[in-house]
Parts: C-alpha cells; structure tokens; sequence
C-alpha cells in the first residue's frame, strides 16, 4: 500500500482509508452530513474497487478546493491495486443548497472537472443515484463552454459524424505565420506556372 495519502474531512474519510473498508463502512461513513455540508469539492470514483467489492460509483468529499489537484496527483502515484482508472475519476468544485422551491438539499457540482474525464454530463450520470440515496438532488452546472462541446458531440453522435473537439487550436508564433505564408506563396506560384504550360488562364 502506498505510504500517499489524500485527507478531507476526518481521519475516518481518506482515498487511502477506502482500501480497509468494507462496503457497509463506506456507505455508513458517507451519510454523515457534516462531511457533506463543509465540502468544497468532491472526488468521484466510477466502478471502483472497495476492498474486493466493486462499486458503481464511489463519492468523497473535499473540504477545501485545493485538495482537488493533490487528490489527482495521489491517485496518480498510487501504486497499489486499488488505483482506479485515470478514465473513470471525476474531480470538481461542490457545495450544498437549499432549494427553495421544493425544500430539499441540492448537491451542486461545478465544472469544468479536473482529470481525464472532464464532461459535466459524464458527472451527473455516474453520481445520481448514489446522491439520492443520501437524499440530495444532485446538479451538474457545466459552464458554456462545457454545454457547447458535450451539445455538439451529442448531435455529431446522433448523425453518425464522428466526434471533433471545439478547443482552439494552438496560435501560431510570427516565424511559423511567415513559413505558412511563404510555402503557401510558393504552391500558388507553381500553380499558376503549370496553367500557363497547359495554356489555362
């Protein structure tokens, strides 16, 4: 077992803890709402290993946000049989709120994640069930950009297209702008030569 350790909010809570606890343990130890109501962030595991027994889904909560990339950074260097996929581990931004309309507790959960899978939409299919069980609601606020890329992959995905990802393209630095610009310069330049042979205007 690795000697790494990730802390939140008690000793009895840890990514390292969970390799001692059975399932009843877990799921006794995340319906304490104390752990929940001082949360700033939340690590979530989809099909995890739980000492033999595998899980959907497993939640933990932070309490400061900057535990985030050092939870990340943990389970990157765990080298023992409980490290999970890097695919299937979700890290982002949490707090708890009434709802006002309806008396219950929303869990809300804010993009954009930390880690391989950073799809908001990704979040709130593998946390649901797990987050009624503990009686909260739970919300995945994308922000726009997030809403974009998953809408567009969404309807690239229904037509059959194969998906393509809207990040920016890296921008060119003045040498490489010249370099383009010149080889382009040059095929037209070619271009029109071979016209000229074949008698094209």
């Amino acid at each position: 077992m690795t000697n790494l350790k990730t802390t939140n909010m008690t000793d009895g809570l840890t990514y390292e803890g969970l390799a001692e606890m059975t399932k009843a343990d877990y799921l006794k130890a995340i319906k304490d709402k104390a752990l929940w109501k001082k949360a700033e962030a939340v690590l979530l595991l989809h099909k995890f290993k739980l000492n033999g027994t595998l899980l959907p889904v497993v939640a933990l909560p932070l309490r400061k946000q900057k535990q985030m990339k050092e939870t990340l950074r943990t389970i990157k260097a765990d080298k023992s049989k409980q490290k999970p996929n890097l695919k299937q581990v979700y890290i982002a931004q949490f707090e708890l709120k009434q709802d006002k309309e309806t008396g219950g507790t929303l869990a809300r959960v804010h993009s954009p994640l930390i880690g391989k899978p950073t799809k908001a939409g990704g979040f709130q299919k593998r946390g649901k069930a797990l987050f009624q069980k503990l009686n909260y609601q739970l919300v995945v606020e994308a922000d726009l950009q997030s809403q974009q890329e998953e809408t567009t992959e969404e309807q690239q995905e229904s037509s059959g297209q194969p998906t393509t990802s809207t990040k920016p393209k890296k921008k060119l630095t003045p040498e490489q702008e010249t370099k383009v610009r010149e080889g382009t310069q040059q095929m037209l330049g070619q271009l029109r030569s071979i016209m000229n042979k074949m008698g094209i205007s």
